[in-house]
């Protein structure tokens, strides 16, 4: 087995708090021109892990241990730095040796805005969009108040409402009733219903 140390992104690195976040470390193994994901590491509101592995066939070849660093690691060739100070925390990889077919394994960093980043209205106005059919102005506005006082746990209080405090509704019944009736004259074709303005129409607007 092939034994590597990697960086973190975690809270005890010197990126802790809202700089490292949406900060993203992948480890991809590149076999015969196939990309297979090894491991993760990244921090944001739901996780502050270290290294996380990817379910798949290297699943079970490989294994990581993280730990804080007592000494500086040696010093680099290139750049006449050590590797890591002391006091970092680093994980040790195994890794399943390189077959003649395989490339090898990449080690690659991503950086995006980050929740942090966004203004509470941009993640309130995101978050109803996925959930609902279509928020209203006062519902955005309701979430991003609550989301500024409680962050992410106030859309986690939202679907739980949801969930629990509210009487289920029937999509089928609403669509049904703002529906047009259907031709009394039903052996005849082309005869949709009634159209807009003609009485008992039912159009939304």
């Amino acid at each position: 087995p092939k034994y590597v140390l990697l960086p973190t992104i975690s809270t005890s690195s010197s990126e802790a708090g809202s700089s490292a976040e949406g900060k993203l470390c992948t480890l991809t193994r590149l076999n015969n021109k196939f990309y297979i994901p090894i491991g993760k590491s990244y921090l944001s509101h739901w996780n502050d892990d270290a290294w996380q592995l990817s379910p798949g066939r290297y699943l079970s070849r490989t294994s990581v241990q993280c730990d804080t660093t007592s000494s500086d690691g040696p010093i680099n060739a290139i750049t006449g730095e050590p590797d890591y100070l002391s006091g970092e925390e680093l994980c040790q990889f195994k890794l399943h040796p390189l077959g003649p077919a395989d490339d090898g394994y990449y080690l690659q960093t991503h950086k995006g805005r980050g929740i942090a980043s966004t203004p509470p209205r941009t993640q309130a106005a995101r978050f109803l969009e996925r959930t609902t059919w279509g928020a209203t102005w006062e519902e955005i506005s309701h979430l991003t108040e609550e989301y500024e006082r409680d962050g992410i746990m106030a859309m986690a209080e939202w679907a739980h409402h949801q969930t629990t405090a509210l009487e289920p509704t029937s999509h089928r019944a609403y669509f049904r009733r703002r529906l047009n009736p259907r031709a009394v004259e039903s052996y005849l074709y082309g005869i949709p219903g009634p159209k807009a303005c003609e009485e008992d129409a039912r159009f939304r607007r």
